[in-house]
């Protein structure tokens, strides 16, 4: 008796051919494979062309508890005190080195006259004129105009966008640049879309790499990524009807990337191994996927349950960030599941022994031990349970004791390069001496 790779005993019989009511019975993936793959060409095409929408429904913020005593002081002192809590700093620095001079006052009015016509935002500390002397830098060459943009963390980061596309720049004498929280929350929204498109360029063609010598074979080793990139773009296409019902935040992204390329892979391997196996026993394909499903499949059904069990469990907190991730966590992996279940089998039913095409994969005869180390192992666990699941208990353990001294925090400047706006935090140009400069000469 052997343990097959998929974890499953083989007792060295092939199972019996599925025909008859068994064979009305199987899955619509192996009674019409070709329209399943339409399906899900179709639904790849929709999530192609709702990505851009979807992503514009994402928002920014949504880190604190809206019920907690810190956001119901920040509420009153928003509506009672607006130039306590200046949320957009807007830095003038004058090519002359003079912000006292004609062309930075000049253009310090057309800032503060532009911020000002947009509805709801207060200008609350303005260099121009030199009636503030603590928005001017030390040095004299830059000076800053403070303002209170209204909404919530989305609306007011649109607002930002807007007044950063109308101002920012070089013209006139002066070079403009902006900072303050919601410029911050602007270039994290930007970072991640560059970051995430950077790391699929990478990733993609590594994990392929990777796949080939998994699968030991290249059409193998498309077929989880075809999944993957199924389970992407039908998350983006789920991810557009979310964002119109409730609050999604732009971090959503990278959870969707991650976790649906990962299970994606890892429920392919479940279903593509085994379904070689039972070829191997010289099934037909339909009987094979048949058993596939039974167990592998089975298998695919219960882990997405469970993954998507643990990432409801946000929803007990009140943070908008956090739920969202509950949301769209469950959505990919329902998609990823689906895709495993319904296309990955049909495309194998079209291809039959053909996945195995331009594979360096060895085929063994059907009684022949299949990945004997592996096999061995999963025998000794299913011999072993409690022992070996005593070692694997300390080992997450021990990999997971310097979260003893992890420190939580919502994002803020430091997650962001110095080349960005937001996170730039610039110095005077001839500073007069080492020391750090003062709370006036700096701004975020």
């Amino acid at each position: 008796m052997n343990v097959t790779s998929s974890g499953q005993l083989d007792t060295g019989t092939a199972d019996p051919p599925v025909d008859g009511p068994r064979r009305r019975r199987l899955a619509l993936a192996l009674r019409r494979p070709r329209l399943i793959l339409v399906l899900a060409f179709l639904v790849m095409v929709a999530g192609v062309v709702l990505a851009g929408s979807a992503t514009a429904l994402l928002k920014n913020g949504g880190f604190d508890d809206p019920s907690s005593d810190s956001v119901a002081a920040t509420n009153v002192l928003s509506r009672h005190f607006p130039a306590t809590q200046p949320n957009l700093s807007v830095l003038v620095r004058a090519d002359d080195g003079k912000i006292d001079g004609a062309a930075a006052q000049r253009a310090g009015r057309q800032i503060v006259d532009t911020l000002r016509s947009h509805a709801g935002v207060k200008v609350v500390g303005s260099y121009v004129g030199g009636a503030d002397p603590t928005m001017q830098g030390k040095d004299g060459s830059y000076g800053l105009v403070l303002a209170r943009v209204p909404g919530d963390d989305d609306a007011s980061g649109k607002t930002a966008k807007q007044l950063h596309d109308e101002l920012a720049g070089h013209r006139d004498g002066v070079h403009v640049t902006f900072g303050g929280i919601l410029q911050i929350n602007n270039d994290m929204s930007d970072q991640l879309n560059a970051d995430l498109g950077a790391s699929e360029l990478v990733a993609l063609p590594l994990t392929l790499i990777l796949l080939f010598f998994v699968f030991r074979g290249v059409i193998a080793a498309l077929l989880p990524l075809f999944i993957g990139v199924f389970a992407i773009l039908g998350s983006f296409a789920v991810l557009d009807g979310l964002g119109r019902l409730t609050s999604i935040s732009v971090f959503a992204l990278n959870l969707i990337t991650a976790l649906g390329l990962g299970l994606a892979i890892d429920y392919s391997l479940l279903i593509v191994s085994r379904f070689r196996e039972e070829r191997a026993k010289g099934l037909d394909k339909a009987a094979a996927m048949s058993a596939t499903l039974r167990t592998a499949g089975r298998t695919v059904l219960f882990s997405a349950s469970v993954v998507a069990a643990v990432l409801l469990t946000m929803l007990v907190f009140k943070q908008d960030f956090l739920r969202s991730f509950a949301f769209a966590g469950v959505a990919v992996v329902a998609v990823t599941a689906i895709g495993a279940l319904l296309p990955l089998p049909a495309a194998l039913m079209l291809l039959g022994d053909r996945v195995d095409k331009w594979s360096i994969r060895r085929r063994k005869p059907a009684r022949e031990p299949q990945n004997r180390l592996w096999g061995r192992i999963a025998g000794i666990s299913m011999r072993r349970p409690l022992i070996l699941g005593l070692v694997a208990l300390a080992m997450f353990v021990v990999a997971a004791s310097p979260l003893r001294s992890i420190q939580l925090n919502v994002p803020d400047e430091r997650v962001l390069p110095t080349s960005s706006e937001g996170g730039r935090r610039p110095r005077p140009s001839v500073p007069s001496s080492p020391a750090r400069p003062s709370r006036r000469a700096r701004w975020r």
